[in-house]
């Protein structure tokens, strides 16, 4: 049975006010490139992880938003005038440390030439090809720049230089990403309510509860029941289609009134700590488009990001990605969870996983001896969400007689049995929510019928006869979390240290 875990309130203590980050204006640390990178870089050339450190540095230029890269030509003088002191007692050749840096510095080039002309795309574009997905746009861009990464990665190769740091893996870091919390410390990691959820629950509904109760920055979120349709979010009013067509964007136009009416504002408790944010003063909601902010090396639900509007607001993938990265669960084996993909992930590409090359994530055909589990994943090409417990029947096969009630017309949202946990558009758009299957799905065309199909075949299944007709509606994806190669170090949500002080009362098994 599914493990369900009840939380009560926090120690109070004091409340921070007047700090939430919400706008796209919001000032952060500057992010720049210099000479430096070019080392650290060249120090990896022997590693096994070097595509990836080159990786970190493409996104460490894209990630500036104050100002523009230097033009590759400032970098490229300055990494020539230094780089005799790489040179030094090194078994490569001059000319041969000469040409790595040089292929470089073109990819420093192509990167921020493309950067200049499609600052939009430029982040979705870079994402994408990292993990090998065919993008039908920027080919001539994409092209060059895996030619200059490919002999980029051949020169490294050949400089013949030891490695100075192992590539990072989830068995290298498990000492220290499952650590037990000590009881006297203040780390930001030191949580004794994610290490309780951590090792009882599916890794991946630990990461999406963890980022809901971030998010609401409450202990007390996950103990509301599951929301029903009764409940309108007022003050939330759509402005415009997203320019993808498939989505509105929201905003807020009576604060006062969302907070009063909205499922877990109204209802819900944050712990009166510094620690905690002020929500209330700029709430989540759902946004289409709208995706966390990201630093180098955390998440923040509470800055604007995306392509939504200047509300905040976590669409369903945002959501999704987020709750994957923050477990240390990966998409692509060998592929490192890096903050920035959160914004470039969407349903089409869980939908279409095996096709995108998202190989730690394993389709499922589901029957009576195969059911849905807990941290499964149902994605359509437009919505996509989390199983996060499920009844002993979840496709409610058991009181299925005959195999004339098979066919998926006579198949009823009533009769499944489990809950998810999402972002979505629900009661009037109140963002990230947990909801019984048989009310979310009602509206959700494509969940709706990709799920009658799937209980549809099960059932055939049962009674040993094969439904030949393909389910192209959705796809119902199983992380492989066993496989130490799809695991990673859990990436840092800011103001996650508001739930330090929560404790899980009991558990039931």
């Amino acid at each position: 049975m599914s493990i369900l875990i009840s939380i009560l309130s926090c120690a109070p203590l004091g409340l921070k006010s007047g700090n939430l980050q919400t706008i796209d204006d919001t000032i952060q640390h500057p992010i720049t490139v210099d000479y430096s990178d070019f080392s650290n870089i060249f120090k990896k050339t022997g590693c096994q992880g070097f595509q990836s450190h080159v990786w970190n540095y493409i996104y460490k230029i894209v990630s500036i938003e104050n100002g523009k890269p230097p033009p590759y030509h400032t970098v490229k003088e300055k990494i020539i005038k230094r780089i005799h002191e790489l040179t030094k007692d090194h078994p490569a050749s001059e000319e041969d440390i000469k040409q790595f840096a040089m292929r470089f510095v073109e990819v420093y080039a192509l990167v921020t030439e493309f950067m200049d002309q499609n600052r939009e795309e430029a982040t979705d574009t870079l994402v994408h090809l990292e993990y090998g997905i065919v993008e039908p746009n920027h080919t001539e861009f994409i092209e060059k720049l895996r030619a200059t990464f490919a002999e980029l990665d051949r020169i490294a190769k050949a400089l013949n230089q030891e490695c100075q740091e192992e590539s990072p893996t989830y068995a290298s870091e498990e000492r220290s990403v499952l650590r037990e919390p000590s009881s006297d410390s203040n780390d930001k990691w030191d949580i004794r309510w994610f290490h309780t959820m951590r090792k009882n629950l599916h890794p991946l509904v630990y990461g999406a509860r963890k980022v809901m109760s971030t998010a609401y920055q409450s202990c007390s979120v996950l103990d509301l029941p599951l929301m029903s349709l009764d409940h309108s979010t007022e003050g939330i009013y759509t402005t415009s289609r997203h320019s993808s067509g498939n989505g509105w964007r929201r905003a807020i136009s009576n604060l006062n009134a969302v907070n009063q009416s909205h499922y877990y504002l109204s209802q819900m408790s944050i712990p009166n700590t510094n620690q905690c944010l002020n929500i209330y003063q700029s709430p989540l909601i759902y946004d289409y488009g709208g995706k966390p902010s990201t630093t180098l090396h955390s998440i923040n639900l509470f800055r604007n990001s995306g392509s939504g509007s200047r509300s905040l607001g976590v669409d369903c993938s945002g959501f999704v990605a987020s709750a994957m990265a923050s477990a240390g669960l990966r998409l692509k084996p060998r592929v490192f969870i890096r903050p920035i993909h959160v914004k470039s992930v969407n349903s089409w590409m869980f939908k279409n996983a095996r096709r995108n090359n998202l190989s730690c994530l394993q389709q499922q055909d589901i029957s009576a001896e195969n059911p849905i589990r807990p941290g499964d994943i149902i994605a359509s090409n437009t919505h996509v969400v989390i199983v996060e417990s499920t009844g002993p029947d979840p496709f409610g096969l058991s009181n299925v007689r005959s195999s004339g009630e098979c066919h998926s017309r006579k198949i009823k949202l009533g009769q499944l049995d489990f809950s998810i946990i999402q972002s979505s558009a629900h009661n009037g758009g109140v963002g990230i929510n947990r909801m019984h299957v048989r009310l979310a799905a009602d509206g959700l065309a494509g969940i709706e019928r990709g799920l009658k199909r799937s209980v549809s075949r099960a059932c055939y299944k049962m009674f040993g006869m094969e439904e030949h007709t393909n389910i192209n509606e959705v796809s119902i994806l199983r992380h492989a979390s066993g496989e130490p190669a799809c695991r990673d170090r859990e990436i840092y949500l800011e103001s996650q240290e508001c739930l330090s002080n929560c404790e899980p009362q009991y558990i039931i098994l």
